[in-house]
């Protein structure tokens, strides 16, 4: 996925599939079981330009703070979407609880 993305600056997707695919990349990292790399792959990712990115990201973040360790911030980082706009989508909202 990396190579098809262009590596890790995600060059071959435009600026506004960025952040999910970041956030899909740090979830394969965490299955791999590098937690750095998923770190380091959110922060790739830039801005989340739609409630769906910003939920994807989310999820992708409490995941990474999961693995760290810091479970506390994870519910931060799940619930902060929410708290940033309550009018998501229902399918969000549902990943989010997950």
């Amino acid at each position: 996925m990396l190579e098809a993305f262009g590596g890790v600056e995600l060059g071959r997707l435009i600026p506004a599939d960025r952040a999910v695919a970041a956030a899909e990349l740090a979830e394969a990292e965490l299955a791999a079981g590098d937690v750095a790399a998923a770190r380091e792959m959110l922060a790739q990712g830039g801005e989340a330009g739609t409630r769906w990115a910003a939920t994807m990201i989310a999820r992708a973040e409490a995941a990474v703070l999961l693995a760290e360790g810091r479970p506390d911030e994870a519910v931060g980082a799940a619930r902060r979407p929410d708290e940033t706009d309550r009018s998501g989508t229902p399918l969000a909202a549902a990943l989010l609880r997950l």
